[in-house]
């Protein structure tokens, strides 16, 4: 393939990233449910530091995308109009290249924040996987720096993202072994933690297929077109897909749990209330179910 056609290609997946991200951007705000789900655990509550963070994923994602198809047919102009691609050029190549890890940290930032979680707050884990995130983080840009932009050699500084993505998917799916187990145990089937580990487990498992998803594409695409270049937009449009649910789900099922806690303790109070107040009266009132059954004591 030529230089004109690769550079063809790689605008083509740059536009097509960059579409379906806004093509899911737009069908979450076409969705009465999306909307309201949004507008309840991100625009009312606080911000703090999952609402931030949703934010910046959500439309840091989309500018790193629209910033890629911008660079992209930039350089398409230039090659196809037979110059040399200018310093400009590449100076926006290698920019649009940070922006696309800087959203792929984040989410993975996201996914170390589930894990720990999960894992009831291990300072342990948490060390181990901020120790990996940060080899992680090194290693690939060290291995980026080494390589020209839109070189025609396979892309090598992904492959420390792939393994940290195992790392993270092999905890999640031994935690989802734990809880199995645990439940098959217990025989309370796994609905003890009010829902957030099914949550978790349910995203994650998400975020997976599309990670898959795009990583089948990044080398799909790059083997036809030789082009690193070409395939990473797929790559980044599928992390801010499923780090925007991520986030979001997270968030709804911690602000119903909180209200499932508040409703349960309100109920408790108004037990003991009701048993303070009737047994000043020499009066025990039981409430069971449906049925109130009253003990009145001498007038």
């Amino acid at each position: 393939m030529d230089a004109v056609g690769e550079v063809d290609t790689s605008a083509s997946v740059a536009i097509a990233s960059l579409s379906l991200a806004l093509y899911d951007f737009g069908a979450s705000y076409s969705s009465i449910l999306t909307i309201l789900v949004k507008f309840e655990y991100v625009w009312r509550k606080p911000l703090h530091s999952g609402s931030l963070l949703f934010l910046w994923v959500r439309y840091y994602g989309l500018f790193a995308l629209l910033f890629r198809a911008v660079s992209v047919l930039s350089n398409r102009k230039v090659t196809g109009s037979s110059s040399t691609a200018s310093t400009t050029t590449l100076r926006l190549l290698e920019t649009s290249d940070v922006l696309g890890f800087v959203l792929i940290f984040s989410v993975q930032v996201v996914l170390q924040i589930r894990m720990h979680v999960m894992y009831d707050r291990s300072p342990t884990l948490a060390l181990l996987s901020g120790s990996i995130f940060v080899i992680e983080i090194v290693v690939m840009m060290v291995l980026w720096s080494r390589q020209p932009v839109g070189s025609n050699t396979y892309p090598l500084y992904y492959v420390p993202m792939v393994l940290f993505e195992i790392w993270i998917g092999t905890l999640a799916f031994v935690k989802f072994i734990w809880r199995v187990r645990r439940s098959r145990r217990t025989g309370t089937g796994g609905d003890e933690d009010g829902g957030m580990v099914g949550v978790f487990f349910r995203d994650s498992a998400i975020h997976y297929a599309l990670t898959i998803v795009g990583i089948i594409a990044f080398n799909v695409i790059g083997a036809l077109s030789g082009k690193s270049l070409a395939n990473s937009g797929l790559l980044e449009a599928c992390f801010l897909l499923a780090g925007t649910r991520l986030i979001l789900h997270l968030r709804a099922a911690y602000y119903r749990q909180q209200q499932r806690e508040r409703e349960d303790s309100a109920i408790e109070l108004g037990r003991e209330w009701v048993v303070r107040r009737h047994r000043d009266a020499r009066t025990i009132t039981r409430l069971g179910g449906t049925e109130v059954e009253a003990f009145w004591g001498a007038e």
